[in-house]
């Protein structure tokens, strides 16, 4: 089989490409890990590269102990996984984290805060489904301590990584005015 070329390049950088970006800061989190890397013209930082051993597993973990403190027990692997489902099905981050929109309240009043298992009962989500995805925005909640290192770069480079994430936040906020 010929090839004619291959590209092999870092995680982070790849996805910064797959959204046709050369600069930037990329936080990436799965199950079990989450890496945040500065990029500038296509070249990682080295000394802000950060592997950490976090991710959507704490989220559940971090649910089920929420759930628990409000009196259900899910204790074994089959439990965690319909915790899994509930995190997957109900959770959510806020854009803020003193208040939601309106949408997401009244949604929850007439839907219910309630979670049908596979049993036939039901589990009551109120706070909890927007408590435990913010452990990936504030880890200290678990102990953990802050994922990425931007502040270690050069000042060139953090004054400019700051201004891009603050002209996407305001395109960002310019285009949900309009939606």
């Amino acid at each position: 089989m010929r090839v004619p070329a291959v590209f092999f390049g870092s995680q982070p950088i790849l996805s910064l490409y797959s959204s046709n970006h050369k600069t930037g800061i990329i936080l990436e989190s799965g199950e079990g890990i989450t890496q945040c890397c500065v990029a500038f013209e296509s070249f990682a930082i080295p000394h802000s590269y950060i592997r950490y051993d976090f991710g959507g597993r704490n989220v559940t973990e971090y649910l089920q102990t929420l759930l628990r403190r409000c009196g259900h027990n899910f204790n074994t692997t089959s439990e965690f996984e319909i915790v899994r489902k509930i995190k997957e099905e109900t959770c959510y981050a806020l854009l803020s984290s003193t208040s939601s929109d309106g949408k997401n309240n009244e949604r929850n009043e007439h839907e219910g805060n309630k979670y049908h298992l596979p049993d036939g009962n039901f589990v009551a989500i109120r706070d909890e489904k927007v408590m435990a995805p913010e452990i990936l925005f504030d880890p200290l909640r678990i102990g953990l301590e802050n994922l990425c290192k931007i502040f270690f770069c050069k000042k060139f480079f953090y004054l400019f990584l700051f201004e891009i994430i603050l002209f996407y936040f305001i395109l960002f906020n310019f285009i949900l005015s309009f939606t």
